[in-house]
């Protein structure tokens, strides 16, 4: 499959002299200037800034050679995926900090996140979350991330806040959410007389975990297949915090509930379990998704309970591993955690385990976290409005045109469509924007958010009408593509499979028929 990797020194050097450390971080320091001031981007970076004082949004090319997107991150936390004992990194941080600022107490604590192994294999390195004594300004982490690398040969990181989409465009690339007054509409396809459950609706008997915002309330009769993982993972979209009763706490409200109606409308008959990540205020970070992830994993006694698929429709776009070099990333180490776990139960679980993740809505070639992580299954969107069957889930020639927002690159696998899909959102007649039309209960959504369970659902709708593994499913789902079309008025060819239905009645592997003119 795809992609390229920053290097991992593991060198567990517990002893460095004061004087090179100074040294080290005045060079650091000299290199990446000072703290950045908040970014007076609208949407998304705004309300990062806005919902914690702890974000920093970092505009430098300092952090990001090569690229004007914007990264956040908590200028409070390090990240540290390690084995090496937090006794021994905490004086590591300590001493850095020291040469940084002078002597003070700068850790409030450390917090391990473990990351499950599958029985008789031992674990992996567990993520450690160094949480920092506030200071004016914040601290600057990115520096300290270098430091602990140079230093040290410990693989350290900020705490990336996780989102879909560029500075400027929401959680949704196209603005927010339209309300929809049609009628919601699934495939009637089954699954064939020699699958493991005969002339079942597709999806039959496959698991999908969506790690989002959760669920909000719903009706007896809405989503039957989709439950909450646990109580605690209910969407609370609206409080009338904004003081507008009808005005949406967070700009991803709905987000969770309107990927578990993209995957209903594919594949039917899965089950779906809803977890959140974020938190209360919609915020999500790296560390906030490890945690949540890993305490879902054990909480799970048996291999047959665990998922099949996992859906993570967020990420982010990260900084360079040294001073202008865009070559290597500060990778998120939170979720390359996650995704290490999930490569080591695949294997060993009946079904296997599989990522699926978004590949981001920035217009993009810079890779976006977890999309770019080995062996996750990195999902760009296709433009599936620009052909003339009249229905954004398919395209008669099984391609389309690469959304203007979508990431592209050779680190994004397949492409499906991810335009103007209709589906289920949050009830109670809520605003996305002030003065907006009030959505209730459904909507028209766009994004590699819902290009990615797109996807997810026709991996389970093979899986279901086959037996194949959650990875051979995916191999086989890739067979069945085309060449996906450049993006509307540019001429350049993209990497990448698209993934589409000929239409909403075929199934996946049908041949293509006709190819519309597109744009």
């Amino acid at each position: 499959m795809h992609r390229t990797h920053s290097p991992q020194g593991r060198s567990r050097s517990t002893r460095t002299t004061a004087a090179s450390v100074i040294a080290l971080v005045a060079a650091l320091a000299t290199a990446t200037g000072s703290e950045a001031g908040t970014s007076t981007q609208t949407d998304v970076m705004t309300w990062l800034d806005d919902v914690s004082g702890a974000m920093k949004i970092d505009t430098t090319s300092e952090c990001a050679s090569g690229t004007p997107t914007s990264v956040a991150y908590r200028n409070d936390r390090l990240v540290v995926r390690t084995a090496t004992d937090p006794l021994v990194i905490g004086p590591q941080v300590d001493a850095i900090l020291d040469a940084m600022y002078g002597p003070a107490a700068h850790i409030a604590g450390i917090e391990t996140i473990n990351f499950k192994a599958p029985p008789g294999q031992p674990d992996a390195a567990p993520l450690l979350s160094v949480n920092l004594t506030p200071r004016p300004g914040g601290h600057d982490v990115v520096t300290l991330a270098r430091a602990m690398r140079a230093a040290h040969g410990e693989p350290s990181a900020p705490d990336y806040a996780l989102t879909p989409s560029r500075p400027y465009s929401h959680y949704f690339p196209n603005g927010a959410p339209e309300p929809y007054a049609g009628s919601l509409v699934t495939r009637a396809n089954r699954t064939p007389v020699t699958a493991p459950v005969p002339n079942a609706p597709l999806g039959t008997g496959v698991t999908m975990f969506v790690y989002d915002t959760g669920l909000a309330p719903k009706g007896a009769n809405e989503l039957p297949n989709t439950t909450l993982f646990e109580s605690v993972d209910d969407e609370r979209p609206n409080a009338d915090k904004a003081g507008d009763p009808k005005m949406v706490d967070y700009p991803a409200a709905g987000h969770g509930k309107a990927i578990a109606g993209v995957i209903t409308a594919v594949a039917p008959g899965t089950t779906i379990e809803m977890v959140r990540v974020n938190n209360r205020t919609g915020l999500l970070t790296d560390v906030d998704a490890a945690r949540r992830i890993t305490q879902s994993f054990f909480a799970i006694s048996s291999l047959q309970n665990l998922p099949d698929l996992l859906v993570m429709s967020f990420g982010t776009t990260v900084c360079d591993i040294a001073l202008n070099d865009a070559s290597a990333f500060l990778e998120p180490l939170g979720t390359q955690g996650v995704v290490e776990m999930v490569d080591r139960f695949d294997p060993v679980k009946p079904r296997g385990m599989l990522v699926v993740a978004s590949a981001g809505n920035m217009a993009s070639e810079r890779p976006h976290y977890p999309a770019a992580f080995e062996p996750v299954f990195s999902i760009g969107a296709l433009d599936g409005t620009r052909d003339a069957d009249g229905s954004p889930w398919s395209s008669p020639s099984k391609t389309g045109p690469v959304a203007e927002f979508s990431n592209t690159g050779g680190w994004v696998d397949a492409y499906a469509v991810g335009q103007e899909l209709p589906t289920n959102h949050v009830i109670g007649g809520l605003r996305f924007q002030f003065n907006g039309p009030l959505v209730n209960g459904r909507a028209t959504v766009d994004g590699t958010s819902f290009s990615a369970p797109l996807t997810a659902g026709h991996i389970a709708e093979i899986m279901s009408s086959t037996g194949l593994t959650a990875r051979a499913a995916r191999d086989e789902l890739l067979s069945t593509g085309t060449e996906p079309l450049p993006q509307c008025g540019t001429s350049a060819q993209v990497d990448g499979v698209a993934i589409v239905l000929q239409s909403f009645a075929a199934d996946i592997d049908d041949p293509a028929t006709t190819v519309p003119n597109h744009c």
